[in-house]
């Protein structure tokens, strides 16, 4: 344990210390937002996958999406974290005829997507994964 380190004008960009003061935010984060952060989503209804500055939550339901989603949130916000809206995205690998084009949490619009990449491997809404291979 140390005392607090202030920093006025921030940290440099690509810097090591960026990663890790983060990551610790995030791990905290995580953590007081009482996720189960053991196991896979084959046992549970949540998981978190996180790595570096990028999160994915995976979710058996919208409605178990959104409450990770806000206690996420609440929690990261208290730690002076944000979300970008710009760069959220939304997938479904369930094909539903009426799919929306965005997903709605409070007064924020996430984008539906049909694929994005994840630490280099394709996933799609029909969890194809042989666009990846190729």
């Amino acid at each position: 344990m140390s005392y607090s380190i202030i920093t006025k004008k921030g940290l440099k960009q690509g810097d090591s210390l960026v990663y890790l003061l983060f990551n610790l935010a995030l791990e905290k984060a995580v953590r007081d937002a009482g996720m189960q952060t053991s196991g896979t989503i084959f046992y549970k209804s949540v998981q978190f996958l996180t790595y570096a500055d990028d999160i994915d939550i995976t979710a058996r339901s919208r409605a178990m999406l959104k409450e990770a989603f806000l206690s996420l949130e609440r929690v990261g916000g208290e730690l002076g974290l944000g979300i970008n809206e710009g760069k959220t995205k939304y997938l479904t690998t369930r094909e539903s005829k009426n799919q929306q084009s965005y997903f709605q949490i409070k007064n924020l619009n996430f984008e539906a997507v049909q694929s994005f990449t994840y630490l280099g491997s394709l996933i799609n809404v029909n969890n194809d994964n042989s666009a990846g291979i190729k």
